[in-house]
């Protein structure tokens, strides 16, 4: 969408399932991280407004298309849009905010169809905002055609408290729950591609990630630096193999976990696991191979 006005953000199903405390523990958990994103991104001036399920993103356009790259790469976002805000109350006014985006989205589009979202109006339900906006836009646009199972185009409207927010494509973003929700893990690293991935996974089940390396070359220290941008724009500690056991006895770190690859560090880590008593994880434990290639192609 060439001109909008916001970022409409939703959240990860698995939040939306929870309790309303652990909800809006975790949407509080999330704004956090998305608010670290852009400071670490130096795009002050923003402002997140939380809803059902939503987040909005209110900020110059250009800081916008520049927040939109980082919300991809943020766990807890199911996918988010760029939307277009009105101020509409009843259907006439709706349908009108929905045609008037459509007469510039459709144009070179053959079929469409309209799909609205009006859970808590009591004038008009959402298959009535559908139903007049494709009117109006047929009106508009007389060569294009309804289809409801496989439209070229799809033009997505919700409304909230008088507000309508109007799109035409959603992006994917990564879901999972938001880091730093479930608890902090130390990950060790070798240098593979398998220990980057480990990590990856733990970040994106909500635990803050603690890197631990046998030796601390360049190669390690890329691969740790390649999750920055996934850790909220957070930089990371590397504390090495040997101090391990006075990471997790640091109180105010609590360490919950120990994650590894499949059989890295084998000799290592198990003099320096008789140290201390915690779990020890292994999430690529027949962990399927072409998932392991789509998440690095991700990393890349």
């Amino acid at each position: 969408m060439n001109g909008f006005d916001c970022l409409l953000v939703k959240t990860s199903p698995e939040i939306t399932l929870k309790s309303s405390s652990v909800r809006k523990y975790f949407n509080d958990k999330l704004i956090k991280n998305i608010k670290s994103a852009l400071r670490n991104n130096s795009l002050s001036g923003t402002r997140i407004i939380k809803g059902e399920g939503r987040l909005y993103i209110y900020a110059e356009q250009e800081k916008l298309r520049k927040i939109s790259s980082l919300l991809g790469k943020t766990f807890g976002i199911f996918a988010f849009a760029e939307a277009k805000l009105f101020s509409a109350t009843s259907l006439s006014d709706v349908a009108a905010s929905v045609s008037g985006v459509a007469s510039e989205e459709l144009k070179k589009s053959k079929t469409f169809a309209v799909r609205a979202s009006f859970h808590n109006e009591k004038t008009f339900r959402s298959k009535d905002v559908e139903i007049e906006a494709g009117s109006m836009i047929l009106k508009t646009l007389p060569h294009l055609k309804v289809n409801l199972s496989s439209p070229e185009k799809t033009i997505f409207a919700e409304g909230k408290k008088g507000k309508v927010f109007v799109y035409t494509s959603l992006i994917s973003g990564v879901a999972g729950l938001p880091v730093g929700c479930q608890g902090n893990v130390a990950v060790l690293f070798d240098g593979t591609e398998d220990a980057v991935i480990s990590a990856w996974l733990m970040l994106k089940r909500g635990c803050s990630v603690f890197p631990v390396a046998a030796k601390k070359d360049k190669k390690t220290e890329k691969q740790i630096n390649s999750l920055v941008e996934w850790n909220a724009g957070r930089a990371f500690k590397i504390t090495p193999l040997n101090e391990i056991s006075g990471l997790i006895e640091k109180p105010d770190i609590s360490v919950k976990a120990v994650v590894k690859s499949n059989a890295i560090f084998s000799k290592e880590f198990e003099r320096e696991k008789s140290k201390f008593i915690i779990p020890t994880y292994e999430p690529l434990l027949f962990f399927p191979s072409e998932m392991k290639k789509w998440i690095w192609g991700v990393l890349q």
